[in-house]
């Protein structure tokens, strides 16, 4: 799941869209706003901050 990728670890969008299939990041953020609700950055700034 890629939300758990970047709440649970320190991989980028980049790495996390990778490792998901997505070649094109800009096809991953559109994908994960519209499943999630938030842009997968906010996922892994969150996840980051998570001590």
């Amino acid at each position: 799941m890629p939300g758990a990728l970047l709440a649970d670890s320190s991989r980028s969008v980049s790495q996390a869209a990778l490792g998901v299939g997505f070649t094109h990041l800009a096809h991953f953020s559109r994908a994960y706003r519209q499943r999630f609700g938030e842009p997968p950055s906010a996922t892994a700034r969150r996840g980051q901050a998570t001590p």
